[in-house]
């Protein structure tokens, strides 16, 4: 009897390759799957609303983040702080669905959205800022950042970058104290967003990359460290153990892309590249990430409309691909991640519990390489399947099985765990007792009911070819 060894998927997901030519550790289809460095396949987490109450049905949430002890969130034309299930504004009158960034700074909350003015927020009301450049009455600032005890302020719309003195936020404008610098003002090209780094504030624009050193204002420097390499999305920039990920687009690819504190450059999804291409050229600037439990998470607008969302597992060093945590923002507060609503006014805990909003099923879902079968002008007859999985309910482990493309008739599952004991793995045999014909045979695992996740660790297929069939 013949056999093929199916589920250990730590290579994660790749889409690049054909079916057949990747990996046996690679997966060729994957949703809501987590993947351990021992290639086991578990249902990620589900979620669970922050506010119960929806901020501006159907508008999105424009920013959100956690600063002076308050969950706040951005939505229409007003800035909320959240509480559970609840929401209270504590600034309005903005310019409607704008990207609102927030950060703490010297016991205050500091809010730039690139149209209204920026503001500061106590923990109780905002006021208007003071001190500030004489530009911005023009050009308003889209972001700040803190950095060597420093405000920054970004002006994506004319490149410009402002800092205030230290420690001392009411202060822009003082001569070798605070100051302004513009980046390659008449290259074509927007600022995008910034970052911290120990040797130095990164500076993205959507074709360049600069960076400013030093201490002093006197002493600072702003090198270009790439004049053809950029960031298209704010929100995709994130820290990470002094390495900075974002999105970049080059020559009609997207690329996620890391930034090494030495200015050096690492490309990370060649094995889901023709998954990025789904992404929506004219809105992707709204695209999103957050570093959270070991993964870089990246969600995108697609072309076909709605929302994709990949992961690179730091832990396996490879992709995976998720539909229920896509978000227009996230951020991380403790040991908690929150992502805000990509098309509704809600701010979501991510990573929580087993169904999403507490009650919709998560469908998971791997699917394993495409294998060679023997003679495949010949039948033979799929016998049975033993797998290793793991769950805590009485439920059962769903089986698709295609040869040649086609799906193998018949019903095929695997009972997971008992009732009401604790988790423990269980081998289970599945009969099959199925003739087909053809050369390539996949194998995909997964369920789609509510608070019924599971863990596979591996699968056996066996397989009879006909009486008097001779092996080369």
């Amino acid at each position: 009897m013949e056999r093929i060894v199916i589920g250990d998927f730590q290579h994660g997901y790749n889409s690049h390759d054909e079916p057949h030519g990747i990996l046996e550790t690679q997966a060729s289809a994957i949703q809501n799957i987590d993947l351990s460095a021992r290639g086991v396949s578990k249902t990620r987490g589900g979620t669970a609303y922050l506010n119960s109450t929806e901020i501006a049905s159907g508008a999105g949430i424009f920013g959100a983040g956690y600063l002076k002890s308050k969950h706040w969130a951005a939505a229409l034309t007003g800035v909320y702080a959240l509480a559970t299930g609840t929401y209270t504004a504590f600034k309005t009158g903005l310019t409607a669905n704008s990207e609102v960034f927030g950060t703490e700074f010297e016991s205050y909350g500091f809010f730039a959205n690139g149209v209204d003015a920026p503001f500061t927020y106590d923990g109780s009301s905002s006021a208007a800022m003071s001190g500030t450049p004489s530009c911005w009455t023009t050009y308003k600032p889209n972001m700040f950042l803190k950095h060597e005890n420093r405000l920054w302020g970004l002006t994506c719309s004319t490149s410009q970058l402002d800092w205030c003195d230290v420690e001392t936020p009411t202060d822009w404008t003082t001569k070798d104290k605070a100051g302004t610098h513009q980046f390659n003002k008449n290259d074509g090209y927007t600022g995008i967003g910034i970052a911290s780094q120990k040797s130095g504030l990164i500076y993205f624009k959507q074709k360049s990359i600069h960076k400013v050193t030093g201490k002093t204002p006197v002493s600072f420097s702003f090198p270009t460290l790439y004049d053809t390499i950029g960031c298209v999305a704010a929100r995709t920039i994130v820290n990470y153990n002094n390495r900075i990920f974002f999105l970049s687009e080059h020559e009609g690819y997207y690329k996620v892309i890391i930034l090494g504190d030495d200015g050096s450059i690492t490309e990370t999804n060649e094995d889901i590249q023709p998954t990025l291409s789904l992404i929506n050229t004219t809105t992707a600037n709204k695209s999103a990430a957050v570093i959270y439990k070991d993964k870089y998470r990246l969600s995108y607008p697609l072309s076909a409309g709605g929302w994709g969302v990949v992961n690179l597992n730091f832990k396996t060093g490879r992709w995976e691909v998720d539909s229920g945590n896509a978000g227009k923002c996230y951020y991380v507060q403790g040991a908690s991640c929150y992502a805000g609503g990509t098309g509704d006014g809600y701010v979501r805990q991510i990573e929580t519990g087993t169904s999403d909003a507490g009650s919709v099923a998560i469908t998971s879902y791997v699917r394993s390489k495409r294998y060679q079968l023997l003679a495949p002008e010949l039948h033979k007859e799929l016998k049975y399947m033993i797998v290793w999985t793991k769950a805590s309910g009485s439920y059962n482990l769903n089986v698709n099985i295609r040869v040649d493309g086609k799906l193998v008739p018949g019903t095929y599952a695997v009972p997971l765990g008992t009732k009401g004991t604790t988790e423990t793995m269980r081998r289970a045999t599945i009969p099959i007792n199925a003739k087909v014909r053809g050369g390539l045979i996949d194998v995909q695992f997964g369920t789609s009911t509510v608070d019924q996740p599971f863990e596979l660790y591996k699968a056996i297929l066996y397989y009879e070819m006909p009486k008097g069939f001779v092996k080369d």
